[in-house]
């Protein structure tokens, strides 16, 4: 250890202490650099001229020369205002030299989340600097996220930060970040392990807009609260879910300190929500209530072209430049689509454009996303076969033993299930199928087991998936009660897939019940969500060009 740190109160005793470590220092063959050093005098709360020396020579006041001590800068003002400016100049000569780069805009949005916001993070939290000027910094860092993102300056913030959002996007958010660092300094302080500073209920700074102690009061009483009324059932968890909790009665004190951290959390993210209810075009997402969320990681946002990754973040909140949006935003008078003469909104041209029915642009869309359902289905089936020949499952044992064993899945019924499709080479259906008229998308069936599993596909806009499920149920519901009547076991699945990338909570049903693997399924579901989102994305590029043939899909990668 070569800094040594004297705290006294008063100036003969402090003269006497730094006599003694002087001689103690000679002792010992070292000696002190009075130059490196600082003296910091006090009097009634304010800062005097006393002089000090060691060895024969002066310190310097910090009055002198400002000092950095434990991370830390001191001058003669005592406050940390100038440390606010400072920390505003140097996000303000980050923006813009990551602008001033050469690289995609994706590239510098992670550069601005991985390197500046972390450099910006310890002085925020480490002075008292009041969350003002760090609203100021997110403005900031906001205006080029967008840009290079190339959104439009209108979006809300709840895009960019939002977990709960239906398309939660890798980015963190500053001001959520320093209201957490501050809450984590106040825990810390308040859980101290001394008994002196936990007894002396200190208090963190942060400005006067947000404090930092009642915000840590706050979210302790909640998270106090939450064991006053147990565990509830949130999500798609039934009755009886209880996953290992941690109460506040037997935390530790670390884990208390992190209970209250992901209060403050989830006390922001409350609040875009709450922000989002109130948005009624950009906040349509909260009401999609039969669409699972999409989270896309910084690999996904790799792979995506820029254009594409625009796209796909300004449908979710309709701020792409259709005709009706553009007439809102007064940059023309004319709301009509090119195709059909309507009003051209979002929706009309990714699901309600005549035109675009008849010339078949829906329904190769469809057809895009139904062959990557037949390919993981047709996987599913050849994988559950395989398995179980290989387990010596004869053809029809129905023992109590083996389907206790085995039986965790609609395929394990069988080995010999059979596939059939409205698509390609796999259109041959079974006759008890054409006979009656009706044809699902997809029909698997087994004779050993007199079972068919239906599946019938629609890729809908978001907001309609709740009429677009019942509607396919009511109509297959005779083809059902027909293949009852004959002695078929039937299964029916409506599946959706929204026409903006977002899989339907039917095709995490379907997954379930053919008993695809957490992993496989989360992959199935990515896999059938981004079908859906690059073929939208090419009928929306195609809004207005009237001649149209499916030769024009070419790739749909990227």
């Amino acid at each position: 250890m070569d800094d040594t740190t004297v705290l006294v109160n008063r100036e003969g005793r402090a003269r006497q202490v730094l006599d003694r470590l002087d001689s103690l220092a000679q002792w010992s063959r070292m000696k002190f650099k009075p130059t490196k050093s600082r003296s910091l005098s006090l009097r009634k709360g304010e800062l005097v001229d006393v002089r000090f020396a060691v060895g024969g020579q002066g310190i310097p006041t910090v009055a002198d020369e400002p000092v950095k001590s434990l991370g830390r800068w001191y001058d003669r003002t005592l406050k940390d205002t100038k440390q606010g400016v400072e920390v505003m100049n140097t996000a303000k000569q980050g923006l813009e030299k990551i602008n001033k780069t050469k690289i995609q805009g994706k590239f510098k949005v992670w550069i601005i989340q991985f390197m500046l916001i972390p450099k910006l993070l310890w002085p925020l939290t480490l002075y008292e600097i009041g969350v003002y000027t760090v609203e100021r910094i997110e403005k900031m860092i906001n205006r080029f996220t967008r840009k290079w993102l190339g959104l439009p300056p209108g979006l809300t913030t709840v895009a960019l930060y939002s977990r709960s959002s239906k398309l939660k996007l890798p980015l963190k958010s500053v001001t959520e970040e320093f209201k957490a660092g501050k809450v984590r300094l106040q825990a810390m302080l308040r859980f101290s392990g001394d008994p002196n500073i936990e007894r002396a209920r200190i208090q963190v700074k942060s400005g006067r807009k947000w404090k930092a102690a009642w915000a840590f009061a706050d979210a302790e009483e909640r998270v106090r609260f939450k064991e006053v009324t147990g565990a509830t059932q949130v999500g798609r968890h039934g009755l009886g879910f209880d996953p290992a909790r941690v109460w506040w009665s037997s935390a530790s004190d670390k884990q208390r300190r992190d209970l209250i951290v992901q209060e403050v959390h989830s006390q922001e993210e409350a609040a875009r929500f709450q922000m989002a209810v109130q948005q009624g075009q950009q906040g349509q997402w909260t009401s999609w209530d039969d669409t699972l969320q999409r989270a896309l990681s910084w690999d996904d946002m790799w792979q995506m072209s820029s254009f594409r990754l625009g796209f796909v973040i300004r449908a979710v909140y309709d701020q792409l430049p259709s005709s009706d949006n553009l007439a809102k935003w007064n940059k023309c008078a004319d709301k009509k689509c090119g195709l059909c003469g309507g009003t051209q909104t979002l929706k009309h041209v990714l699901s309600a454009c005549k035109q675009s029915l008849a010339t078949g642009r829906y329904t190769w869309r469809h057809n895009q996303v139904l062959r990557v359902l037949i390919r993981l289905v047709d996987n599913i089936r050849t994988e559950g076969n395989t398995r179980r020949i290989n387990s010596s499952v004869a053809p029809g044992n129905t023992s109590t033993e083996t389907s206790t064993a085995l039986a965790t899945g609609l395929f394990d019924a069988a080995i010999d299930w059979e596939l059939a499709a409205d698509l390609d080479q796999w259109r041959k259906y079974p006759a008890i199928i054409t006979t009656r008229g009706a044809r699902p998308d997809i029909v698997l069936i087994s004779e050993t087991c007199r079972t068919v599993i239906a599946i019938e596909l629609t890729v809908p806009f978001e907001s309609n998936m709740s009429e677009s499920h019942e509607f396919k149920l009511a109509k297959y519901e005779p083809l059902r009660d027909a293949l009852h009547a004959t002695g078929y076991t039937t299964h029916m699945f409506a599946v959706e897939v929204g026409a903006r990338g977002f899989a339907g909570s039917s095709v995490y049903s379907l997954m379930k019940r053919l008993a695809v693997p957490a992993r496989v399924r989360n992959k199935c579901l990515k896999e059938i969500a981004e079908a859906a989102e690059r073929a939208s994305y090419w009928i929306w590029l195609k809004r207005d060009v009237i001649e149209w043939k499916p030769s024009d899909e070419v790739s749909l990668t990227g």
